[in-house]
């Protein structure tokens, strides 16, 4: 099923770019787009977009002309259709992100970084998000490009983990530190700037729905145009999607309910080639991540 969205076109002209600007969103799933009910219904990539169509949408409208890059594609099958490309990489850390980003970003020659990443840390220690800010600004001395990087205090958890928190707090010393080294880097507030309601705007504990993903977008169009985001939201609430019958359904997306409950599985990557479904989960109560 196709994403529906209501698009608004500006009648106007405020910013024209000369060539488009190349955007690099880059983090986890919350940038590519997975959410828990992927298990049992797994959606096409086709129609993962999370913020990234959105984004598109708004910046299209306000006439700044975009190309999105990354070695990922989703979402190519939403209408009206958007620039797919993407380094979005669920389940994976700020610290596996640092050791692929170098090659990504001389590759890609992003202009611009959109960094959302830690949501699966599990920790308050920001050092592999500093790791990715030295590559980058590595990568784009070694290229001769400047890069601006656009770095977003992580989303908290439907239900409130206190470790984000802490990871945010570290993650504004962090940011300032770069920008006195005299680094292009902009640190938004995603956090709670985005105004998201964590208990109506997210699919589940870790990922927005499709309001959620909207005000996600919002907030990285005023990062990059300089100018509020338009008032207009476009995003629906989705359809509901009728289940599979049970002989349809891949004993792949079958979930585990004997190791855990489903609502304390913080990430989720499915192999099919492989025939592998891996997933982080935490229990709150007791700590324990695996």
């Amino acid at each position: 099923m196709l994403k529906k969205i209501s698009i608004l076109l500006c009648g106007f002209t405020l910013l024209s770019t000369a060539n488009p600007v190349r955007i690099m969103p880059l983090g986890d799933s919350i940038t590519y787009e997975n959410h828990f009910s992927d298990l049992s219904h797994p959606r096409p990539i086709g129609v993962r977009s999370a913020y990234r169509n959105y984004l598109w949408y708004k910046l299209r409208d306000f006439n700044y002309e975009a190309n999105f890059v990354g070695s990922q594609v989703a979402g190519q099958d939403i209408e009206p259709s958007f620039d797919p490309d993407n380094e979005g990489h669920p389940s994976w850390t700020s610290y596996d992100i640092s050791e692929r980003v170098y090659g990504w970003v001389k590759s890609s020659k992003p202009d611009i970084i959109l960094l959302h990443i830690g949501s699966n840390d599990w920790d308050s220690s920001v050092s592999g998000v500093e790791t990715i800010l030295a590559r980058i600004n590595s990568a784009g001395r070694d290229n001769g490009k400047h890069i601006k990087t656009i770095v977003a205090l992580i989303l908290d958890r439907a239900h409130h983990e206190e470790w984000i928190l802490r990871f945010n707090n570290n993650l504004r010393s962090l940011v300032s530190k770069h920008k006195q080294n005299g680094e292009d880097v902009v640190l938004v507030n995603m956090y709670s700037g985005a105004k998201i309601n964590y208990r109506e705007d997210m699919s589940d504990n870790t990922h927005p729905n499709d309001v959620g993903y909207e005000k996600m977008a919002n907030i990285w169009f005023s990062a990059i145009t300089g100018v509020p985001p338009p008032k207009k939201m476009y995003s629906q609430e989705p359809d509901e999607v009728e289940p599979l019958p049970p002989e349809e359904i891949d004993p792949l997306y079958s979930f585990p309910a004997t190791l855990v409950d489903e609502s304390f599985i913080t990430s989720i990557d499915v192999n099919e080639t492989s025939r592998v479904v891996t997933f982080t989960t935490h229990l709150p109560d007791i700590g324990v991540t695996f």
